[in-house]
């Protein structure tokens, strides 16, 4: 088994007993798994710098993330932070939203493309995965509890609550990525050894990612999304549902701008 292997083994099995754990272990062992991620994704760019890891070994390359469902509006952007912490470029696709996954077709997704090394790729796919289930679970847990205070209002209403609940989860999550990613790095710097610096590397990784995207991308336009976020309340307790999610990988925060393709 490889390094990146054993990596990949022991962040997965960290993943999914948070997955079915009380909140308060799940919490500890997704900051450890989290604490490993950006351990690696460090190391990786360190190793890169040195000559010891070729573009043959850890390509840059693209990949597309769908979500489908009633609250893909409020999900993909989970993908979005998750992505931009790992370091990868992302941008929304806006040509047709027709997608087959798993033999199903679906016609009403978010889809985004990331660009970035294929083990960045990999490791996001993981976390924003599980990221995305601890939001429906803490969405469903806070609806039960207070579905009584939105029985008065129209079934758009309640959507667009719970819509928002969702929303706010990603923000807080990504408040505690960033968070994370300049305790990791920090750490980096401490531990190494080599005489180059960590941060002038992982500087150096990104602008290579940038330059890949913008090769990829040449004509890009800005756009804010338009999709109604909820009511002060679900945004409120959706952030520190968030916030206790206790994400950490490393990166760049998305901020509200997002760019699109248009195809």
């Amino acid at each position: 088994m490889t390094t990146q292997e054993k990596y990949a083994d022991r962040i997965a099995k960290l993943l999914r007993k948070a997955e079915s754990t009380t909140p308060e272990e799940a919490e500890a062992l997704f900051a450890k798994a989290q604490e490993l991620m950006a351990k690696y994704a460090i190391d990786e760019a360190m190793l890169r710098a040195a000559g010891n890891l070729s573009q043959k070994d850890d390509p840059l390359t693209e990949e597309e993330f769908v979500t489908v469902g009633i609250y893909r509006h409020a999900l993909y952007m989970i993908d979005f932070y998750v992505l931009s912490v790992n370091g990868c470029e992302v941008v929304e696709f806006t040509g047709s939203p027709w997608r087959t996954i798993d033999g199903r077709t679906f016609k009403q997704t978010r889809v985004l493309k990331a660009v970035g090394y294929k083990s960045d790729l990999d490791r996001a796919r993981v976390l924003l995965t599980s990221l995305k289930l601890q939001c429906m679970r803490a969405e469903t847990s806070w609806w039960k509890e207070n579905e009584y205070l939105y029985k008065s209002m129209s079934n758009g209403d309640q959507h667009k609550a719970r819509r928002g609940f969702m929303f706010s989860f990603g923000k807080g999550a990504n408040k505690k990525m960033q968070d994370a990613v300049a305790a990791a790095r920090k750490t980096a710097e401490t531990e190494n050894t080599s005489g180059t610096s960590v941060a002038l590397v992982l500087r150096d990784k990104g602008q290579m990612v940038r330059d890949e995207f913008e090769k990829r991308h040449p004509n890009l336009r800005s756009s804010r999304s338009r999709i109604s976020q909820g009511d002060a309340y679900a945004r409120e307790h959706g952030y520190a549902a968030g916030q206790r999610a206790d994400t950490s990988t490393g990166g760049s925060a998305m901020g509200g701008k997002r760019k699109e393709i248009n195809r």
